[in-house]
């Protein structure tokens, strides 16, 4: 579905759900919707791992545990990114990130191939060029490593990751020609069958002075220092500090009722929340539900230009809110959406381009298994791997259409 993004600063604030710029999102999304039917998150496809054992072997690629290990240990980052308080340590859910794994490592072996037979090559400079425009995206450079690193991955295996993007574009190029462009008439088709797509909720931006709370890390910290204390004990001792961040927030509070122009300077002083203290302590323009609702309804309660008049209590710590601007509900004109809605066909031509292109080099390729991953590799109801014959080499009996 389209949809715009949310603010960075926000969600890595921690207060909203994490959008990344979409940029990032061009690409590998054709790598896991083999898997999963179109994940939309940066993952790196080329991670290398020291363990040597064979996973699987394409043609003349071998693909290890250790990249097999590496990918699945991405996907699992970039879960825990999008959602922190999810469950993402259950077997299934394992399984699952080694099949989506599993199924990117062979995509990206069968797009070397094809680059190395059609003589296709990407410069170092094309990578360099695409690598500022992506760290660009974010809000400041150490914003962009932050995200680099909870990927667990470095420099380097981005900027691969950035080479194998840009020669599945070369590729696609090939295999699609024209089709893969979008005119104004399929896109204004889709606008109007969609317009409940393109209709904004009630805007409010506003900025904050946060006093972080974090309740389960402060437990955890308690009950290591202090194996034989009662629950009674940490209770006591995290009410003590609960009520510790809350005067710390309500004397802030005070001094910007005094002198509402110290709300930048405090914000980039006294704010626990690195990302957004950084811009004073603005988290851009954001709707109710992007928000945690004691935010939002001290947000959207109170006027632009105004101090909500007492500290905000959420699970994140305690807040000083200020208002400073509203936008009312709206319907983005077709005019403004266009080249995103082109964009979002195009991209989904290609998604299916090149689902059907991985399913002939599947078909047509010879594939041998590790003994260990035969099995795991193929649940029901995933698109994975083929099945390995007795002597392990497999191809598909009907081979999908170029």
């Amino acid at each position: 579905m389209f949809r715009y993004s949310r603010p960075l600063r926000a969600a890595q604030s921690g207060l909203v759900g994490l959008t990344v710029p979409k940029s990032l999102v061009l690409g590998l999304s054709v790598c896991l919707a083999l898997s999963v039917g179109g994940a939309t998150m940066l993952v790196g496809c080329n991670a290398g791992g020291n363990s040597q054992e064979m996973v699987f072997k394409v043609n003349d690629s071998t693909v290890t545990k250790g990249q097999l290990d590496k990918k699945s240990a991405q996907l699992m980052s970039l879960m825990n990114f999008m959602m922190p308080e999810g469950d993402n340590k259950n077997q299934q859910l394992t399984d699952l990130f080694n099949q989506m794994a599993a199924e990117s490592l062979m995509f990206d072996a069968f797009v070397q191939q094809a680059a190395t037979k059609h003589d296709l090559k990407i410069s170092e400079k094309e990578v360099d060029e695409v690598f500022k425009a992506h760290s660009q995206k974010f809000d400041s450079l150490d914003t962009f490593k932050n995200y680099l690193n909870q990927m667990k991955l470095t420099e380097a295996e981005f900027k691969e990751q950035l080479k194998t993007e840009l020669l599945k574009e070369k590729l696609i190029a090939q295999i699609a020609g024209d089709s893969v462009e979008v005119g104004e008439k399929q896109a204004l088709q889709y606008y109007q069958g969609h317009i409940k797509e393109f209709k904004i909720p009630e805007q409010v931006r506003a900025r904050h002075i946060l006093k972080r709370l974090d309740v389960a890390k402060l437990e955890e910290d308690y009950k290591q220092k202090n194996p034989k204390a009662s629950e009674d004990d940490l209770k006591q001792y995290i009410q003590g500090r609960a009520a510790k961040k809350e005067q710390e927030a309500v004397a802030v509070l005070e001094k910007i009722k005094e002198t509402p122009q110290q709300f930048d300077q405090l914000a980039k002083s006294e704010s626990e929340d690195p990302i957004s203290a950084k811009q004073g302590g603005d988290l851009g323009y954001f709707s109710k539900e992007q928000m945690v609702p004691t935010f939002s309804t001290a947000a959207f309660t109170t006027a632009p230009g105004k101090l909500y008049p007492n500290v905000v209590k959420s699970r994140f710590g305690y807040h000083v809110i200020e208002v400073l601007d509203k936008k009312p509900a709206r319907t983005l004109p077709f005019s403004e959406v266009k080249p995103q809605i082109q964009d979002k066909l195009a991209h989904e031509t290609k998604v299916n381009l090149f689902r059907d292109w991985f399913a002939k080099q599947k078909a047509e390729a010879s594939i041998e298994y590790g003994d260990k991953y035969q099995d795991i590799l193929k649940p029901p109801g995933v698109a994975g791997l083929q099945e390995a014959s007795p002597e392990k080499t497999t191809k598909a009996e009907t081979p999908a259409k170029p």
